[in-house]
């Protein structure tokens, strides 16, 4: 990025810097490949009678939540200093082309599994069919609606509402306010004040509203949003202290404990623990932004973690689907019926990104998008 002198003033001429587009960066679907993985185990594990439990995994969202903000605030900024506009028009079409197709899948799969099994208490599919198209899932699962088989795509919900609410105010910010590291504070301390939010719904005995609501759940988008606006104007110190291999290291190390270890509903993790999840989440993105040279780099290119990354969409819809059509009403037998569960999720993942979302994307071009390559921005977050 360009520093604060470069830029050009409001009404001047057009950036001709790198803000015109992105190279594809395969360790960014190294992390989407940990956290798709991390969820997929979570709910797996959680399951399946007889296995071990993977207890934290379900924070694998929070990642997907905290790469989301880093990657399409970045886009926005670069697109703000590339023309000095943010047309929403085009981006929300962006985000459609990306999101819906695969949606479109998972609501047909999910009326499928509904239709073939016996579920005792369901409510009509076409209300969870309205209510997850419109992305407002989170908070009628916070009111104890059941949308079976499709109540995970509340994170989805959640992501659309923040970015609903977020990018009218990105525009807002960078009309007015010329420094870039002013809004990246405001927006770090917006993910403060909804951390400690989170905290005081939990202790009000609202935990359910306490995990998905949107003034109370993505303060990793934030975060990742923050160090976005941060990193386009960056101190010194920041990149040398987002340089320091021993901190990712740690961070690295905490995240990957806490996905083993963390509760969904333990005290710990409303009391701070999530939201130094998630600045650790932020620090291995800074860390893999501003190093070319790390170790932990080249362990997210390792294949296949990148193709995973890269149908993580796929697999994070489908996989509850069809969990529910391989364990629902029976005995799970353990490892076998999860292995199962990851072989044909994977299968269809696959196949929904080769003929399906990989042909919307061609289209993206035409809404002004930024990205080289079509899956390296704008991939769902969940």
């Amino acid at each position: 990025m360009t520093s604060a002198s470069e830029r050009p003033a409001p009404g001047g001429p057009r950036s001709e810097t790198r803000s015109k587009s992105f190279g594809y960066r395969p360790e960014l679907d190294g992390i989407r490949a940990f956290a798709v993985l991390s969820v997929m185990s979570y709910h797996a594990f959680v399951t399946a009678h007889g296995a071990p439990r993977y207890r934290g995994g379900f924070l694998g969202v929070d990642v997907f939540f905290g790469l989301s903000g880093y990657l399409i605030t970045t886009l926005l900024v670069r697109e703000w200093d590339a023309s000095r506009t943010i047309r929403l028009g085009h981006f929300y079409a962006r985000r459609a082309l990306r999101l819906l197709p695969a949606l479109f899948v998972a609501l047909v799969f999910g009326a499928i599994v509904v239709s073939l099994l016996p579920f005792h208490t369901r409510r009509p599919y076409w209300l969870t069919l309205v209510v997850v198209s419109f992305y407002v899932a989170n908070w009628f699962l916070a009111r104890g609606v059941a949308l079976t088989p499709l109540g995970h795509t509340w994170s989805l919900s959640i992501e659309e509402q923040y970015y609903l609410l977020w990018c009218p105010t990105l525009i807002l910010l960078l009309r007015s306010v010329r420094s870039r590291r002013a809004i990246a504070a405001f927006a770090f301390s917006g993910a403060i004040l909804m951390a400690l939010l989170r905290l005081a719904v939990f202790h009000s005995g609202r935990v359910t509203l306490a995990k998905l609501s949107t003034v109370t759940r993505p303060d990793s988008v934030l975060i990742g949003s923050a160090l976005a606006l941060a990193l386009s104007d960056a101190p010194r110190l920041l990149k040398s202290l987002l340089a320091r291999r021993e901190i990712a290291l740690a961070c690295v190390l905490f995240i990957g404990a806490a996905t083993l270890k963390l509760s969904a509903d333990g005290r710990w993790l409303y009391a701070g623990g999530l939201f130094a999840f998630n600045l650790c989440v932020a620090f291995v993105i800074g860390h893999l932004a501003v190093t070319s040279t790390s170790p932990l780099r080249r362990v997210l290119t390792l294949k296949p973690l990148p193709a995973v990354g890269r149908i993580s969409y796929g697999l994070y819809l489908y996989h509850v689907p069809m969990l529910f059509l391989l364990f629902h009403g029976r005995q799970p037998s353990g490892v076998v019926r999860i292995g199962a569960l990851f072989v044909l999720t994977f299968v269809m993942a696959t196949a929904s990104y080769v003929t399906i979302e990989r042909f919307a994307l061609r289209y993206r071009t035409r809404f002004g998008s930024l990205a080289r390559v079509p899956t390296e921005l704008e991939q769902t977050v969940t």
